[in-house]
């Protein structure tokens, strides 16, 4: 069972400044009001591109944590994707992707996520998840928008 979420905000500053934050996975907790801390797992590995695997932990609401792999990066592009590797029992697949694209005055960033749940563990859940899912995502992008006005 395939569900899909996206938002988008407008940030007065560079493209290039604002990749430079939502790339830095470790600065995620200051932009993203649900997560505690992220850190990187394979010191050895380049530190926010491909393959850098990364531990998610978020605040205590449900949330335990996860961890995630970079699939893509491409900074002149402006995006990067990752996957879940571990830690959410019942997604079979998972891709999040950050796009920042310029725009008058500053530049766009869409973060787009999209979960394959096992529907014999979610069932009605997933519905429920992706919608929470998709209002820290919004609160994240609000505060990083909030930040840069």
């Amino acid at each position: 069972m395939r569900r899909e979420t996206q938002a988008s905000c407008f940030v007065h500053a560079e493209p290039a400044a604002i990749f430079a934050i939502v790339s830095d996975h470790e600065g995620t907790a200051a932009w993203v009001p649900k997560v505690e801390v992220v850190k990187l797992l394979e010191p050895d590995t380049p530190k926010n591109g491909i393959p850098a695997l990364r531990r998610v932990t978020f605040k205590p609401f449900g949330w335990g944590t996860i961890e995630e792999r970079i699939t893509a990066y491409n900074a002149d592009a402006g995006s990067f994707s990752y996957t879940i590797t571990a830690g959410m029992p019942g997604v079979r697949d998972h891709l999040g992707t950050f796009q920042v694209s310029p725009a008058e005055g500053g530049c766009t960033v869409t973060w787009s996520v999209w979960f394959e749940f096992n529907p014999w563990i979610w069932g009605l859940g997933a519905g429920i998840f992706v919608r929470t899912f998709t209002g820290a995502m919004e609160e994240g992008l609000a505060t990083l928008a909030n930040q840069h006005v």
